[in-house]
């Protein structure tokens, strides 16, 4: 071996190595989780504090965020098998004859946007809706926006069972409004005793599009068999890509001495 070829050998190992040592480091970010289809504890959407509802009459009504609580997808899911990632939202609003929020035992209206599929805290692979927020109203005017009635108690409550009523909202991620759970949500909000009260749901899509999640990534990345994969799999590339740095270092100081050792020889033969 001529000390020209060990040389080139050298180089050629120590260019692999470099490779090898940059694909380590990505394997090593990718091990952190950047970039891959990690969800949150919980699927978040920022929800406004205030929204200001209007009929076609132009009448108006604010409804207010019950303890600021940020709206989360229904159920909480730890991996999502398939999400949709279209946006449901329309320049008028639905407000729905049925309560929307899911109670357990209960069946959710067939009004209750699907946003895909997911595995929930009990491991069961069930639909996943999109993110219900609790608002209670705060000033209706004359009381002709939204619906209401006089519950047993004498209370206004949000009326059930209204159809073909829409409404403009002024937040284009809210998709549709249901009549809330009144006399719990009450006491929580801190509102006064007649105050109604409304769960609004927000488009995941829409919210997503507009940058109000807490999903840095696309959402179809979340449910993607290729990003999944190279998730379990990074532990392992990473791994591999540093034994294979270390292998090609060492074959580069075997190249080095061997061509040293036989420069030396032939340099004593001349001799």
């Amino acid at each position: 071996m001529t000390q020209h070829t060990a040389k080139t050998r050298v180089r050629w190992w120590m260019a692999i190595a470099g490779v090898c040592a940059v694909l380590a480091v990505g394997a090593g970010v990718m091990t952190a989780g950047v970039g891959m289809p990690r969800l949150p504890p919980s699927i978040r959407v920022d929800a406004p504090d205030v929204l200001r509802v209007s009929d076609a009459s132009g009448a108006t009504a604010e409804l207010r965020l019950i303890n600021g609580v940020s709206p989360t997808v229904d159920p909480r899911v730890s991996d999502l098998d398939r999400i949709d990632e279209e946006s449901y939202t329309a320049a008028e609003v639905p407000v729905d004859a049925d309560i929307g929020f899911l109670m357990p035992g209960e069946e959710p209206p067939a009004s209750r946007q699907v946003r895909g599929q997911g595995v929930d805290e009990s491991g069961e692979l069930g639909d996943m809706y999109d993110p219900l927020a609790s608002y209670v109203l705060i000033d209706d005017g004359e009381g002709t926006v939204l619906p209401e009635e006089t519950d047993l108690d004498g209370d206004r409550t949000a009326a059930k069972g209204s159809a073909s009523l829409v409404v403009e909202v002024d937040d284009p991620a809210v998709s549709r409004l249901f009549p809330g759970y009144n006399r719990t949500v009450r006491e929580e909000s801190g509102a006064e005793a007649e105050a109604p009260a409304w769960d609004v749901q927000f488009d995941l899509a829409a919210a997503h599009e507009q940058g109000r999640t807490n999903l840095p990534l696309p959402l179809g990345w979340y449910a993607s068999p290729f990003a999944k994969g190279l998730d379990a799999a990074a532990p392992w590339l990473l791994g591999g890509f540093i034994l294979a740095t270390l292998l090609a270092l060492a074959l580069a100081r075997w190249e080095s001495v061997s061509g040293r050792r036989s420069a030396e020889a032939g340099a004593a033969e001349t001799d």
